[in-house]
């Protein structure tokens, strides 16, 4: 059936909801076996994937040398992979020895197949400098290493390496408490921490409990197992309940003795509100799917389902819709099941493994370093209010740019004189000065509006960009260039830079101003040309400086 969602919908989202994760096992297996990607959050724990029962024996046989079950759960796992017959020769005469003295008996060694020789020979190399840096306070660390030798992460099978990295954050943790007697019993200490889902497919079909899935939604729910009855659970020890400002308890009764009215009356009360709760959370299940809601169960041979199931309190609503008879049941008891056989191939690295090669160290000899663009100094009389005045000014037109001509008019630009005054003084322009160069912006504004040469830069081109930034690299450092208007236009490239100078010096007329303004900023501009044709542009370019404040326009 999911197959069949997933090939109509490919993007739909599918949830399977269980009551209880033990209900889980099976379904899983089907999805694997099916090869359907799924997400399974919360249901298996660290213990129940392979790696980490691997990495658990390598741990317990670096702490006890004479755990031979772990020291033979070694010599068997993926990285090692000895046959049962040099495992038997091993050990078949030697019961009393632990198995790190039998692997370092040359004698029995040499007796081995080839490939047992080669593999006790290599699990001996890299376990003898391990062991002989026992005790240590960096037992993680030694663990891990051990492990990378061994070729532990080539034997991820099934096993994500954030559960690994979970494990080892667990021993490491358990060490700097000095808890070391925990790290003997780890497998106990690790039987609550669930294990990540095993794939990152976005479409994946969501495997959860009922509780889990409160406040989500899915396309598609498949509610499976509703027949099963729930775990009968053992009586408790004592029952209460407040009662007004009192408490009614009641304990259990003794062994063989009388019936407690008291605790049986709780007990119904108790039983009572499960239901209640049982009904709610099958209420919550329910309205989980936006599409579709797929129900599953089976009932018994008189086709009347098991009482305390979810199925019994369903089945006044759907009892005349449910496809299931008698018949349909029997006549499937009679079908014949077909016998598969299935090989299992045990998956083993090469006996002649080495790990591969780390990466090479950082050059750490040279520095890069990021520079941002430095601005060009302006003349020493026009001091901190040119600085606030530009950048308020940069702004305002790249928000022109972005929002369009049409959306500006000579009164938004009146309505916007608080927001630029706020502008300013956030520049740190002082308050004193905040009023002239408010009028200064608005001026720089309406005569950008106004002069067509500023509506034709201010318009919309093709490629246009507003405050466009750009890296480079050069002599072993990264610069941080930003080009205030960059476009198209009939096949050219346009770099345009804004300058808010607005020649209050003495002693030069404004056409020398301007041409020494060009001579000025020609070299950054250039640097501009240089850095688009790095980025790949092969079309001529033009370069520009504009004035706003002058209504000026020079070609570079």
């Amino acid at each position: 059936m999911i197959k069949n969602i997933q090939k109509d919908s490919p993007t739909a989202s599918i949830a399977i909801l269980v009551r209880s994760r033990t209900h889980l096992k099976e379904i899983i297996r089907e999805l694997e076996s099916s090869h359907i990607p799924f997400k399974a959050e919360a249901i298996y724990t660290l213990t129940d994937r392979p790696a980490i029962i691997d990495l658990l024996s390598l741990m317990r046989a670096l702490l006890s040398p004479l755990d031979r079950i772990a020291w033979l759960s070694i010599l068997r796992a993926p990285w090692a992979g000895m046959p049962l017959s040099d495992l038997h020769l091993l050990c078949e005469e030697n019961p009393e020895k632990s198995i790190w003295e039998l692997l370092n008996d040359t004698n029995l060694v040499d007796s081995l197949s080839s490939t047992g020789q080669q593999l006790a020979k290599r699990i001996v190399s890299i376990l003898l400098p391990t062991l002989n840096a026992l005790p240590s306070n960096n037992f993680r660390d030694l663990l891990e290493n051990c492990w990378i030798r061994l070729g532990g992460p080539a034997c991820l099978e099934e096993t994500p390496p954030r559960d690994i990295e979970s494990f080892f954050d667990e021993v490491e943790s358990i060490m700097q408490k000095g808890e070391i007697n925990k790290v003997e019993h780890i497998n106990q200490v690790i039987e609550n921490l669930y294990a990540s889902p095993l794939t990152l497919d976005e479409n994946a079909v969501q495997v959860m409990t009922m509780h889990k899935a409160k406040g989500l939604e899915f396309d598609y729910v498949i509610l499976p197992g509703l027949g099963k009855r729930p775990r009968p659970e053992s009586k408790q020890l004592v029952f209460w309940m407040p009662y007004g400002d009192e408490l009614l308890l009641a304990p259990i009764e003794e062994k063989g003795g009388n019936h407690s009215p008291i605790y049986n009356f709780l007990a119904e009360m108790d039983k009572e509100k499960d239901d209640h709760e049982m009904l709610r959370l099958l209420y919550v299940a329910s309205t989980r799917a936006r599409k579709q809601l797929h129900l599953f169960g089976k009932t018994k041979n008189n086709n009347i389902p098991e009482s305390n199931s979810l199925l019994e309190s369903l089945w006044p609503f759907i009892k005349s819709e449910w496809n299931h008879s008698e018949s349909d049941e029997a006549q499937q008891e009679d079908k014949p099941l077909a016998l598969t056989s299935e090989t299992i191939s045990l998956k083993r690295i090469p006996t002649n493994f080495t790990p591969p090669s780390p990466l090479l160290d950082i050059d750490t000899e040279i520095m890069v370093e990021i520079d941002e663009e430095k601005n060009i100094s302006p003349f020493l009389w026009a001091g901190n209010a040119a600085r606030c005045l530009g950048n308020v000014l940069h702004r305002i037109l790249q928000t022109i740019t972005e929002e369009g001509l049409s959306e500006w008019s000579f009164e938004r630009v009146d309505q916007m004189a608080p927001k630029i005054k706020s502008a300013l003084l956030g520049e740190g322009l002082p308050f004193e000065q905040t009023e002239k160069v408010l009028q200064q912006t608005l001026l720089g504004i309406r005569n950008t509006l106004q002069d067509p040469k500023g509506q034709w830069i201010l318009a919309n081109h093709q490629e246009g960009r507003a405050e466009y930034p750009l890296t480079q690299f050069s002599e072993n450092r990264f610069f941080r260039k930003i080009i205030d208007r960059t476009f198209i236009e009939n096949d050219i490239r346009w770099i345009i830079d804004y300058k808010t100078s607005r020649h209050e010096g003495k002693g030069m007329d404004l056409e020398e101003f301007l041409n020494n303004e060009v001579i000025r900023y020609k070299p950054q501009l250039d640097s501009y040309s240089t850095l688009l044709k790095e980025y790949g542009e092969t079309r001529p370019i033009k370069k520009a400086l504009y004035f706003p404040m002058l209504k000026v326009w020079r070609e570079i």
